[in-house]
């Protein structure tokens, strides 16, 4: 019977380490605790940093470790944003967009979210909170719907073909970008 258990221990703790997420478990912050399990499986729930980038789509900086795609073709600006983002890319691809609610997370900052590969499926992103918007262009300029919280969100671009790519961004819009980077600094 320890020879079971044991073993049911290490196939648990082996596909743990997995550097390649599917769907994410539901996640209810009022029943469960944030933990280090939840942020290795990039839960698309969970911001744990934000990429700084101005008007002109220039980075200018980080704050926290952010849970994103690496070297994304996909450029989103300014960010924080205040109202409209406007989004480039660097392919032709056509995407699907979902803009996700989500929440801080601080307790697992030292994760490496190099080399994670998202592959969410597409119904998961639509069971989740989330607003989709397609565009086919390379350039668009994408309006926050007024009902929208000031607070974090992922966004992840969905293709069929492609990998999925996932950035972080902070909105707010009572603030303008040099208050919510402040705000920021003090968050992370």
């Amino acid at each position: 019977m320890k020879q079971s258990i044991l073993l049911l221990i290490f196939i648990i703790l082996s596909y743990s380490c997995d550097d390649t997420h599917t769907d994410p478990p539901p996640y209810d912050n009022e029943e469960q605790e944030l933990d280090c399990t939840e942020l290795n499986d990039k839960s698309l729930q969970i911001v744990t940093g934000i990429k700084f980038s101005d008007e002109n789509g220039s980075p200018i900086g980080k704050v926290g470790n952010p849970n994103t795609t690496t070297n994304s073709p996909i450029i989103i600006y300014p960010n924080p944003s205040n109202g409209v983002i406007s989004i480039s890319q660097q392919n032709e691809i056509e995407y699907q967009l979902f803009i996700i609610p989500s929440e801080k997370d601080t307790m697992c900052k030292n994760l490496v979210f190099d080399n994670y590969t998202y592959l969410y499926s597409l119904d998961s992103l639509y069971n989740i909170d989330s607003t989709p918007i397609d565009f086919a262009t390379q350039n668009i300029q994408v309006a926050f719907p007024s009902e929208f919280a000031a607070g974090y969100y992922k966004l992840v671009f969905y293709n069929e073909i492609e990998n999925l790519i996932v950035e972080n961004m902070y909105y707010d819009p009572n603030k303008s970008g040099n208050e919510m980077i402040d705000f920021l600094n003090g968050e992370f």
